[in-house]
């Protein structure tokens, strides 16, 4: 038996437990960015649910004005980076089932008002 036998057996083992630890340092890390990009993607999905219920409240008010207004920043909403496949599926129920019946009213609102001359 050759006396490079066990050294080279020991190298091996060196190697492939260094190899080992490599891979399951990447595997680690991956993992965590991973577990931070989820972090991040629920804090955005909260921050436009928190968003979209405070618009909601000026879209379904009395004052047109804020109607307006709150049409408008629905419609930015929409359109934002935040707006997930699921957020913008609760927007188009939104639109079918609240501001089209919303909208209609106003426009039944509007010829009504031209009509008493009011400004």
């Amino acid at each position: 038996m050759s006396p490079w036998l066990p050294v080279a057996a020991a190298l091996i083992a060196a190697v492939c437990t260094a190899g080992g630890a490599v891979l399951g340092a990447r595997m680690n890390a991956r993992a965590g960015d991973r577990a931070t990009e989820q972090r991040e993607a629920q804090g955005r999905r909260e921050e436009w649910s928190k968003r979209f219920f405070e618009v909601l409240a000026y879209v379904v008010d009395e004052s047109s004005r804020k109607r307006a207004v709150g049409f408008e920043v629905m419609t930015a909403l929409a359109e934002s980076d935040l707006a997930g496949p699921e957020e913008l599926k609760l927007l188009d129920a939104l639109t079918e089932r609240v501001l089209n019946p919303l909208l209609r009213e106003l426009e039944q609102e509007l010829p009504a008002d031209e009509g008493r001359g009011t400004p």
